[in-house]
């Protein structure tokens, strides 16, 4: 998990913006080489490899307070990827505290859909069921093409001012982050460590399609270290996996104007 600077973050955010929605799928996609006989395939992007939280980073997120007018935030991004000569679809931590922001990257992008194991789904546990993050990851996985333009848009209720009085329209709107609301950044903040490993899958949760919201869902994975154990290993049964469903806009200002 690496810090990256304010202007690069906001050029990152602003490419995704400018992005025209046909171009979409594209960015979901890389082209991996084999470097034996030249050939290759394009795969997609199914998760960010965030790596290790140091104790800085993780004091930061432990410092947050909503109260303080403090947040939390998943953003969307396209940035220039060296290592496949492309450029490509990205997600990044924004946290703010005391006015100041800080942005947080990914170390690596993911190609293989990992199904966790459910031996510890009775298990008392903070945050989304294992089943379900599998299920919507498998989702994302195999979802054609022309799905991934419409998982990232919302159909949003508007409100104007017109020269008769209020006017009301619906548009499509694509998600520019996603909001982390207070129960949501409690639950990282009493699981997160100074050795945990971050990882964020990609999923499609189609009951949000279907209620024109964005089916677009990422799941964050937080890894400890078991007791007794040595290093990581995917879907261990005490990680904590966490959705986000919060997508600005519309619901840039809960409990306020979401027209921006």
């Amino acid at each position: 998990m690496q810090l990256i600077a304010i202007d690069t973050a906001k050029e990152q955010m602003l490419n995704w913006q400018k992005l025209q929605q046909a171009a979409i799928p594209s960015m979901m996609e890389v082209f991996v080489e084999n470097p034996i006989d030249k050939m290759g395939e394009y795969n997609r992007i199914t998760y960010l490899d965030f790596g290790t939280a140091n104790k800085e980073i993780a004091e930061k997120i432990r410092q947050v307070d909503t109260s303080k007018g403090d947040s939390m935030n998943l953003c969307l991004g396209i940035k220039r990827l060296d290592e496949f000569d492309c450029d490509a679809f990205t997600l990044f931590f924004e946290v703010t505290l005391g006015g100041e922001e800080f942005y947080f990257e990914a170390e690596k992008y993911g190609f293989d859909t990992i199904i966790s194991p459910i031996d510890g789904r009775f298990k008392p546990h903070v945050g989304v069921s294992v089943e379900y993050k599998n299920e919507v990851c498998a989702d994302w996985a195999t979802a054609p093409f022309f799905e991934l333009n419409e998982a990232f848009y919302s159909t949003t209720d508007m409100k104007t001012q017109g020269n008769g009085g209020v006017e009301y329209h619906v548009k499509p709107r694509r998600v520019r982050k996603f909001i982390l609301p207070e129960d949501d950044i409690s639950a990282i903040k009493g699981v997160i460590e100074s050795n945990s490993h971050l990882h964020v899958h990609f999923g499609i949760n189609y009951s949000h399609v279907v209620r024109n919201m964005a089916g677009f869902t990422p799941v964050l994975e937080v890894k400890n270290i078991a007791q007794g154990k040595v290093g990581y290993a995917d879907g261990e049964e005490d990680d904590t996996y966490l959705d986000f469903v919060v997508p600005c806009p519309p619901e840039c200002n809960p409990g306020g104007n979401n027209n921006n």
